[in-house]
């Protein structure tokens, strides 16, 4: 079948502004374009951040809403799919997935290509193993760990980056086939001509605007906060320098709490934005000179020509990992870096020569990177046995662990709070 007449299909539980998301809906664009039909299943109470509201909401995406989520959930996901109609379906977590394999069951007449994307290198999200301690986590592992090679024999997995490729493969001890066409990429970009009048303009540095874009979960990304601090060190020698934070997240206070200890010269020339539709980002962008960030936003950045910095993940010390393109494979590295002061007095200091070829370099690193501009990829890919799944043994057994392990958290969160209230009365 032609790729025009593939149906796309995801499961996921909210489309807030993140890196998952942001590809998601830059895909879902594609789509339409392509005439493609799009639905997207999820929970009742899904949540759709205000700048997504036009992609998503307006007729074109059918929105399927399972309003049960329990053992006999696939009974409230009534889909009215065509004879001879062929699914290209994704899940970004294990559970969701699972129940990617149950609609595949229930919907045999239908060709559906399944795929779990893994987006992260870390988190019991992703490993579920580590919902419980031991001596349950060795046998969950285990268990989980063969499923996974059964799924990568028959191309079921793909990695958005190489860094989670490589956690998968560390943690469950197997290898994977083709490597290359198994890391995806967020392959959904815009790429625009570079802009020399722009980087003539950023090469300036009468001021100099540092930006960062991310959500505030730590310790995740935790380097905005060592970004603060470094910042707040570095401007009493460069009076010049400000500070942009677009992002938002449970742990906005530790941000607010970090900026609070800076000289109130500094607090002065800190702009903490919010959370910012990515299709105003560039409007940031724009009028930055370095940019200092995770995953996707060294990209993001990248491609308006700004010079772009990759840091440590899991790391309140903001270190990063150099210039584009030799710092590209870093974008979600966690291992020690070098602390960001160096680059970004080098950036400070660097003739207008060098800033030029450093900004061409960053744009040049994504712009002509083949993956980038392969928007609609997605739908060539196919599974080895398309008729194969996961046994319903092995999902039910998976649904009864997630239930019991969420308990037991819940449990031990209630002990921990009782006991905290005990000692403080004491």
């Amino acid at each position: 079948m032609k790729t025009q007449n593939k149906t796309f299909m995801f499961l996921y539980d909210a489309m807030d502004i993140g890196g998952i998301e942001t590809y998601l809906v830059r895909l879902i664009r594609q789509l339409k374009e392509n005439g493609n039909r799009v639905i997207w299943l999820c929970p009742a109470n899904r949540y759709i951040d205000d700048g997504f509201k036009n992609d998503l909401l307006d007729g074109y995406v059918e929105i399927i809403e399972i309003k049960n989520r329990g053992f006999h959930w696939i009974k409230h996901a009534q889909i009215d799919f065509n004879m001879g109609e062929e699914v290209i379906a994704l899940a970004f977590d294990p559970f969701n997935y699972l129940r990617l394999e149950t609609i595949k069951k229930e919907y045999i007449g239908i060709r559906i290509d399944s795929f779990y994307w893994v987006p992260h290198f870390e988190g019991k999200n992703y490993f579920i193993e580590e919902m419980v301690g031991w001596p349950v986590r060795p046998v969950i592992h285990k268990f989980i760990g063969e499923i996974i090679k059964d799924m990568e024999k028959n191309d079921n997995i793909y990695y958005l980056n190489r860094s989670h490729l490589e956690a998968y493969i560390n943690r469950y001890d197997y290898k994977v086939d083709n490597e290359k066409a198994k890391l995806s990429g967020y392959g959904t970009r815009e790429v625009l001509p570079y802009d020399n009048k722009l980087a003539l303009k950023r090469s300036i540095r009468n001021e100099f605007n540092i930006i960062t874009v991310g959500r505030f979960e730590f310790p995740h990304k935790a380097y905005i906060l060592g970004l603060i601090k470094v910042y707040g060190e570095l401007k009493d020698k460069y009076s010049q320098i400000k500070l942009t934070i677009i992002g938002y997240g449970i742990d906005e206070n530790k941000v607010l709490d970090q900026i609070e200890k800076l000289s109130p010269e500094a607090k002065k020339d800190i702009n903490l934005v919010g959370k910012v539709p990515y299709d105003n980002l560039p409007s940031y962008f724009e009028n930055a000179h370095l940019n200092i960030g995770v995953a996707g936003t060294i990209a993001e950045g990248a491609l308006t020509g700004l010079i772009s910095i990759p840091v440590r993940h899991y790391s309140e010390a903001c270190e990063g990992y150099g210039y584009l393109p030799e710092s590209s494979k870093k974008t979600t590295a966690s291992e020690p870096g070098i602390p960001i002061q160096k680059f970004i007095e080098e950036v400070i200091a660097m003739n207008q020569e060098e800033y030029l070829e450093l900004s061409r370099n960053a744009y040049d690193t994504y712009a002509n990177n083949n993956v980038t501009n392969n928007i609609l990829s997605i739908l060539k890919c196919n599974n080895r046995d398309v008729s194969k799944t996961i046994s319903n043994k092995a999902i039910n057994f998976i649904k009864i662990y997630n239930v019991l392990a969420r308990i037991i958290l819940k449990i031990k969160r209630e002990i921990r709070k009782i006991t905290r209230n005990t000692l403080r009365y004491n």
